[in-house]
This record gives structure tokens, C-alpha cells and sequence, in this order.
């Protein structure tokens, strides 16, 4: 059989409305900061009560750091874990730069001798491989 060609949204149901960009103009600007804030103060509620004494289901699943121990946010209780957040790159180690290329490339003639003893090399393990394995991975010598 041929190969088809991918139809892109041709698995789609016909009954989805389609998608188009949306039209924010109606928005309440106060309504939407309103949103915002509640949803921050969720997330600061949530640091705050994140391992009340009682959460036993949570133990061990937050970090061990304390309100006393790192800056809190204002109102903390001091002595409570908070809340860890992922650094993006925090874990990684640092490679060191790599070292700038040589602008001085050596004799000419070492470098021959040192390439014209790879080459040979090469040609000696080639020699050397039994003959049963000599067209392995694809090689045709």
C-alpha cells in the first residue's frame, strides 16, 4: 500500500468549534489583578501552612529548612518548613571553559610522521581483523 499522507486535524471530532485567538477587550482589568492577587495569596497561604504540625501524609515531602533558618516571607511563623522552589540550573555543575585552540600547530614534518603512524596503524589493525569479520558495521575493506 502507499504511504499516506498525515492530514493534520483530520483525527479531530467535526463537532469542535474551531480555536481562534481571544478577544480580551472585555476584560476588567480590576477583576483580572483581583485574580492574581487571590491566586498569590494562595501560593503565600500555602507556604505558610504547608507542614502544620498534623499533616502527616506530608512528612517527609517538603524540605527540612525553617521560617528561622532562610528568609521567610513577612509573617512566617518561625520554627515552620517552607516551601521549595526549583532553580532552574541550580543543580548543575559548572564545566570549566574549554581551552582556546593552539594557533601554533607544530612542525610540518612531525605532524606528517605523527599522521603517516595513525594511517599505518589503521592499515595494520585492518590487515590484522580475520577475514569473517572484516565487512562488520559496514565497512567494505
Amino acid at each position: 500500500p502507499p504511504v499516506r499522507q498525515r492530514v493534520p486535524g483530520a483525527s479531530l471530532s467535526a463537532a469542535s468549534a474551531p480555536v481562534g485567538p481571544v478577544d480580551a477587550t472585555g476584560a476588567d482589568p480590576a477583576a483580572a489583578r483581583a485574580l492574581v492577587e487571590a491566586y498569590q495569596s494562595g501560593v503565600r497561604r500555602a507556604e505558610l501552612n504547608a507542614a502544620a504540625p498534623g499533616n502527616g501524609d506530608l512528612a517527609g515531602h517538603w524540605p527540612t529548612g525553617t521560617v528561622a533558618d532562610t528568609a521567610g516571607p513577612t509573617g512566617a511563623t518561625p520554627g515552620r518548613p517552607l516551601l521549595s522552589r526549583r532553580v532552574p540550573g541550580a543543580n548543575v555543575t559548572a564545566t570549566p571553559p574549554a581551552q582556546p585552540a593552539s594557533s601554533h600547530l607544530g612542525d610540518p614534518a612531525e605532524v606528517r610522521d605523527l599522521l603517516n603512524d595513525f594511517e599505518a596503524g589503521v592499515a595494520r589493525a585492518l590487515r590484522e581483523v580475520s577475514p569473517d569479520r572484516r565487512n562488520e558495521e559496514g565497512s567494505s575493506r
